[in-house]
This record gives structure tokens, sequence and C-alpha cells, in this order.
């Protein structure tokens, strides 16, 4: 599972200053501006899950066909999601970048490509 450590310089080498497992989107950008701003240190459990984040919109999946007017020519940014089946990781990450495809509706283009099925 992925998971969030922040280590910081210590006396005798480096020490965890937070860490987090499991994960979600929230969690890291909770992480992310702990260090950018030195806000609260982010509690360890995962913060609950409102009703308006659990609909899900999904990533669109993209082809070398639409590859090039999907990803190229969008008028958005756009995060690709590389994957592929047999990838571990690819699945682990797979909830998160369809969580962001949801959260950053309208802002941000979010896609998969499949890397076995796209060879070019």
């Amino acid at each position: 599972m992925p998971a969030v450590v922040t280590l910081v310089p210590g006396l005798l080498g480096r020490k965890i200053k937070s860490k987090a497992e499991s994960i979600r989107p929230a969690d890291l950008r909770a992480h992310i501006d702990y260090l950018l701003n030195d806000t609260p240190l982010p509690e360890a459990k995962p913060a609950p899950q409102s009703e308006a984040s659990k609909a899900v919109k999904k990533a669109a999946h993209v082809t070398d066909s639409t590859f090039k007017q999907e990803v190229l020519k969008s008028s958005k940014p756009v995060l690709v999601d590389f994957w592929a089946a047999w990838c571990g990781p690819c699945q682990n990450i797979a909830p998160f970048v369809d969580q962001m495809a949801g959260q950053y509706a309208g802002k941000v283009k979010v896609v998969k490509l499949n890397v076995d099925e796209s060879k070019a």
C-alpha cells in the first residue's frame, strides 16, 4: 500500500517526523501542507471520507489513436497514468487516480493509458 513518511535530520542521522500508511490523496495533501506551510502534524489515522468523495468519477482511458487528441491537444493540464495489468503498484494507485479525476474535474484532465495495449 502507498505510504508517506516525512524524514528530518536528527542528531544521529534521520528520524521519522510523521508517518501515514494506507494513504488516500487527502492524506497526502495533508502531509504536503504540513511540510510546506507548517500546518499541524497530520493524524496517523485516515481522515473520514465525505459523501461527495465516495462518488468517484473514473479517469478516462486513452489509446494510441486517441492520445494526440485527448492529451497533446487538450486545453487543460493532463495527468496521464501509464499502467499495466501485471504491475502491482499500478493497481495500488488506480483508485487514487480515479479519485483525482473526480476531485479535479473541469480543472485537470485525468486519463489512463494501458502500456501493453499501446505500443506506439
